[in-house]
């Protein structure tokens, strides 16, 4: 049981779809345009995985498996994961418990009926679990049979996490937690985590510095968790009117373009990383039958 393990995520969304509540004039809108660059970009991380022999899991928003059910097909035909990531992107802290047990609910059976696989793993948008929500959520992922979540940021940031959150691989009320990979710093009585998962973290970080945290990570840990989006190797799925964008807004755009460029050459490096440190990549079912072998 002392196998370095990978284990890789694509949170399976555009960048509106993704990022539409971080901006007022998109907030509360329903109906958003899913565009076929989603298409696209998932299709060259299905080729980069096959071409490295590697697994990973997709989570899958509902509204986009409604708009690409085929994409859904051929994720499965790769031998990869679907995992359940809700049917809207939403914070799920701002949902009553009913509405959060019918966005869980609205993508587990979407991706069932499409394809006919029960979901068995779960990552909440935004990565919306908090210490609140987190009993309700988890409840009813084991009424649903899931037996993952991925959901847990264990750093406490403006817009998600908890924490303190201790970030090894644990079961929690029957559900195996894999939080975000984190690496911590400790100084006298000074400490600093910092995420070296991926995501626009490890978009924006420059690569020199974000490879030498991985190293340090893995000479110590045995298992990592990473995820990215499909928007995220993508400089032109990014649109959103600026003109009427407060301060904080045309911050966070900017921050959301930085990087895209070097992005597929990012992630293929750190990839390469991980297998020539040995790292056997599996999805996430995967783990979780190994570790209950």
């Amino acid at each position: 049981m002392n196998e370095k393990i990978a284990l890789l995520t694509i949170d399976t969304e555009s960048w509106l779809i993704s990022s539409k509540d971080l901006f007022k004039s998109t907030k509360n809108l329903k109906d958003i345009p899913i565009p076929e660059s989603l298409l696209k970009n998932t299709y060259w991380f299905l080729r980069l995985f096959n071409d490295l022999s590697i697994k990973a899991t997709f989570f899958i928003l509902g509204c986009v498996a409604e708009k690409y059910p085929s994409l859904l097909k051929d994720i499965l035909k790769h031998n990869h994961e679907l995992g359940n990531h809700g049917y809207f992107h939403n914070f799920l802290y701002e949902y009553t418990e009913e509405e959060i047990n019918e966005n869980i609910f609205l993508g587990h059976e979407i991706i069932q009926r499409i394809t006919g696989v029960t979901p068995k793993s779960f990552r909440a948008p935004y990565f919306s679990i908090s210490e609140h929500n987190l009993p309700i959520i988890f409840s009813f992922l084991k009424n649903l049979g899931y037996t993952v979540d991925s959901s847990i940021f264990p750093i406490k940031t403006p817009l998600y996490g908890i924490n303190n959150f201790d970030s090894t691989p644990k079961i929690i009320d029957g559900i195996l937690v894999i939080p975000i990979s984190i690496f911590s710093f400790y100084f006298f009585n000074f400490s600093l985590s910092l995420p070296i998962s991926g995501g626009g973290y490890y978009r924006i970080t420059p690569e020199l510095l974000m490879m030498q945290l991985v190293k340090k990570y893995i000479k110590h840990n045995n298992t990592i968790l990473l995820y990215f989006h499909p928007y995220e190797i993508d400089p032109n799925d990014i649109e959103i009117r600026n003109d009427n964008l407060s301060l904080k807004e045309k911050l966070i755009y900017i921050q959301q373009r930085v990087g895209r460029g070097r992005m597929k050459q990012k992630i293929k490096n750190i990839l390469n990383l991980l297998k020539n440190w040995g790292f056997l990549f599996m999805s996430l079912q995967e783990f979780y039958e190994y570790k209950n072998h």
